[in-house]
């Protein structure tokens, strides 16, 4: 990793930031809590451990001032460069750092990129499969399928087929009766079996967007809290996407990073992960260098890098 990504006042910031956290203790290293301490408000609870394995990747448990910058330049400035996201991402789950991820390591993953939210588990198709299955069980799958064919609807260009087809939607999904009907606030139901009445000879590619957006968040606040903490569902979840790692890693029990990769190209929630926690760290080295800015520079401390 290089901090060479980072202007010279993002790096004054993050340096100064380092010697802040540490002052209170005297020593010239930084501790879990102290990183906590740091990124409180920007990385939850959950992803803070993964996160420290980013930091500490000698597994020393602190972390120096170059540690410290260099990190936080991966995490901020590394959105550009799918290789380091990977490695970044593989890193956090590499527990022993033996350059393997085993399967309880995998799922650790799997179940990570489970709780971010219910968009990126619809980016896989095994993430859909495995969602399907849960509202089938809850006799609920409609509400998938209505938010699918809505995405499906925006796509179509001509004006006269999404009347068509728009009515098509209305029939199966909106209008009282229908025969696979989802549950909607009356008063959209209502606006939206006004506006279709009034489209003559083509239909806005809106048209089913609140509608679509009620059902989503129906999906995510009942069911898909549901599904996360399902052990069965995840487990399941771990076989799919397990089953379509490298025969060879599967045959071994570990996954290597060359394994990871390949795999993580296929499934957009692991980017997701790290689009995340970057955007997140990102957006906290740009409060710090807008107070740096604001104060002007200051005389860093000189760093005499002695470890815990």
């Amino acid at each position: 990793m290089s901090a060479a990504n980072l202007n010279d006042l993002e790096k004054f910031s993050l340096t100064s930031m380092f010697h802040a956290a540490t002052k209170a203790s005297g020593k010239k290293s930084m501790s879990y809590d102290e990183l906590k301490s740091c990124l409180s408000g920007q990385v939850g609870d959950s992803l803070l451990e993964l996160v420290w394995r980013l930091f500490d990747q000698d597994s020393s448990g602190c972390v120096d001032a170059d540690e410290f910058v260099m990190t936080f330049s991966l995490l901020a400035k590394g959105m550009d460069d799918p290789h380091a996201q990977l490695e970044a991402i593989f890193c956090m789950f590499d527990n022993d750092n033996d350059g393997t991820l085993t399967r309880q390591e995998f799922e650790e993953l799997v179940q990570t990129t489970v709780n971010l939210n219910l968009n990126a588990l619809l980016m896989s198709h095994k993430g859909v499969a495995a969602f399907e299955q849960q509202l089938a069980k809850e006799f609920s799958d409609e509400n998938l399928a209505f938010w699918q064919a809505v995405r499906d609807f925006r796509a179509i260009e001509d004006g006269t087929a999404r009347l068509v087809k728009a009515r098509e939607l209305d029939g199966e999904f909106v209008a009282d009766g229908a025969e696979r009907q989802v549950n909607l606030p009356s008063k959209v139901r209502e606006s939206l079996t006004s506006t279709l009445k009034g489209c003559h000879e083509d239909a806005p590619a809106t048209l089913f967007d609140v509608a679509s957006e009620e059902v989503f968040k129906l999906m995510e606040r009942d069911t898909f809290a549901r599904f996360k903490n399902n052990p069965d569902a995840i487990k399941s979840l771990v076989d799919a996407y397990y089953s379509s790692v490298d025969k060879e890693a599967r045959v071994l029990g570990a996954v290597s990073f060359e394994n990871f990769k390949t795999w993580a190209r296929g499934e957009p929630s692991v980017g997701v992960l790290f689009a995340g926690i970057s955007a997140s760290i990102n957006s906290l080295l740009q409060q710090q260098t807008a107070v740096s800015a604001t104060n002007g520079a200051a005389d860093v401390p000189a760093d005499d890098s002695t470890k815990c």
